[in-house]
């Protein structure tokens, strides 16, 4: 028999997994161009993401996962069996919560729709058989394999080569950038109005806001962000950038003087070593004269007065001592013996070391002052410029994600508390705002444990990113979802991400890590079998102790 406070319980704790993984999964991905090309810093960007994750989880994240919760497998097959369809709805968040974190780990991009949807789909075929299964829901995501990444390098591709010869290439590029700069704020600022309202806020309030008044909103909200950039925004970088000019002839300046004076050129007093007063090959062979001091003070007759030289440093002068005291070697300490080993456990130790250096080279600390090494690196002063809006692109995406990716936990959970709550599967009566708090603590996170592992795979190792590659990448990513979502074309915006990095590095002729994205392309595909093979056997073992 099946404890309903039980499945509550226990279905918590695995919405919250599910919305952790995909936090420091689906989240990094939105997140990882920004830190790579140093616009945020790693602490910046899980703090902002997670504080914007949460507010679209809160805000419009209700409505997407009522569709979750009820579009996937119809309730209505549960309608006599509701303690069957919450023990459903535990077991996908089973599979999905367990293959985001596997591949989290393995610092693998992947998309966490596509995890509860194979998961749901599992338990669905598990209990009901192939009636159950949504053919078509199946065949877009395989088609969105394909399709998102072609899309989103296409496009991104496309963006790029503009922005390239257009401003970054030709005489004069930061003048050319920062007259840009407003106009590129604009199609920033309309492409992600557009892709909030149509993507996350419609599906909240559907019917509410005309078509339009979107369009109306977007261009509004574009003129002012223009306005701001080149009122207030470019101004200001402009001083940044003259001061900074000023502030490095002074150091030159200084520096200059104290070579002159015979100091370093960082400030450190010169020393006298045999590398500054002759050539490299003269010093790469150093010798020293020695003399070796009686106890008497009388000098040993097997004594040169010359010391031994290949003639290429002049000969070192002579100190003679009057009396050396000679120093008594230390001891050697005493060998410690060291414990005894098992051969097996030992073979053990060495595979799970080599293991984790293999799937985890960095991580933690190392990690995130890797990301942050990005923001000493000279940057050219048109490349810095696209900071400014990379960040703004970022922010828009991260509230997007919490808007919709809130119900890969939220929607099955809801399901779960139905049931305990005496609803009939499929009848409910709204989702409550506790269900959206928890799962979106889970988003904000997930990338602040876990998110350096999927930021170092997109941001480091497909291809180099730059602060204009970066913006590029994430405007092309919401570019295309907005328009392959109203033309129907099945989309994913992790692949769509993913491809637009692609792009940007063929298009800029940059080398690409295609061993890497083979990886990348494998774990996609493993995606939908993976979760259900969890999912099947969590069910299995549930309907097992229900039965009996």
């Amino acid at each position: 028999m099946i404890n309903l406070l039980a499945l509550v319980v226990v279905g918590a704790v695995f919405a919250f997994a599910t919305a952790f993984g995909n936090g420091g999964n689906d989240t990094a991905n939105a997140m990882a161009t920004s830190v790579a090309s140093g616009a945020l810093t790693y602490r910046q960007a899980v703090i902002s993401a997670g504080i914007l994750n949460l507010i679209g989880a809160i805000t419009v994240g209700s409505n997407v996962a009522e569709t979750i919760k009820a579009s996937i497998i119809s309730p209505k097959l549960f309608a006599g069996t509701p303690v069957v369809f919450a023990m459903a709805m535990l077991s996908a968040l089973v599979g999905a919560a367990a293959f985001l974190l596997v591949a989290t780990i393995f610092s693998l991009p992947v998309s966490g729709t596509h995890s509860i949807v194979g998961a749901v789909l599992g338990v669905g075929l598990l209990t009901f058989g192939g009636a159950s299964v949504n053919t078509m829901s199946l065949l877009k995501i395989c088609i969105s394999w394909v399709s998102s990444p072609i899309m989103g390098g296409v496009v991104a591709g496309l963006i790029f080569l503009v922005i390239q010869h257009g401003i970054l290439k030709r005489s004069n590029p930061l003048d050319r950038t920062l007259k840009a700069m407003p106009f590129i704020v604009f199609i920033t600022a309309f492409s992600m109005v557009c892709f909030l309202m149509f993507e996350s806020i419609e599906k909240s309030f559907p019917h509410v806001f005309p078509v339009w008044s979107v369009f109306v909103l977007a261009v509004g909200l574009g003129v002012i962000g223009g306005l701001i950039m080149q009122f207030a925004v470019i101004p200001r970088f402009r001083r940044q950038l003259a001061a900074e000019d000023a502030a490095g002839a002074k150091d030159v300046e200084a520096a200059g003087q104290r070579w002159s004076a015979g100091g370093d050129v960082i400030g450190l007093p010169q020393v006298d070593v045999p590398h500054r007063r002759h050539s490299h090959s003269q010093a790469s062979a150093p010798t020293i004269a020695v003399h070796t001091a009686t106890g008497d003070g009388d000098d040993s007759a097997s004594d040169s007065d010359e010391p031994v030289t290949d003639g290429t440093v002049p000969p070192t002068p002579r100190v003679h001592h009057e009396k050396t005291a000679l120093v008594e070697p230390k001891p050697k300490a005493e060998p410690v013996a060291e414990p005894p080993t098992w051969p097996l456990a030992e073979k053990v130790r060495r595979w799970l070391v080599e293991a984790a250096k293999e799937h985890a080279p960095r991580c933690g600390k190392d990690a995130i002052d890797g990301f942050d090494e990005a923001r000493a690196v000279h940057l050219p002063p048109e490349e810095r410029a696209f900071k400014i809006v990379q960040v703004m692109s970022a922010c828009f995406i991260a509230f997007a994600h919490g808007s919709n990716d809130v119900a890969n936990a939220a929607g099955p959970f809801a399901a779960i508390w139905d049931v305990y709550e005496g609803r009939t599967p499929g009848k409910s009566v709204g989702l409550p705002i506790w269900i959206l708090i928890m799962s979106g603590v889970g988003l904000g996170t997930g990338p602040a444990m876990l998110g350096y592992r999927v930021m170092l795979t997109l941001g480091t190792k497909i291809t180099s990113v730059s602060p204009a590659r970066g913006f590029v990448a994430e405007l092309a990513a919401a570019i295309t979802l907005l328009v392959a979502s109203h033309i129907g074309l099945p989309i994913s915006s992790t692949h769509t991400i993913v491809g637009a990095i692609i792009g940007i590095g063929v298009a800029s002729r940059e080398k690409v890590e295609w061993r890497i994205l083979s990886q990348i392309f494998a774990s996609w595909i493993i995606t939908i079998p993976f979760a259900m093979a969890f999912s099947v056997a969590t069910m299995a073992i549930m309907r097992a102790v229900y039965d009996s």
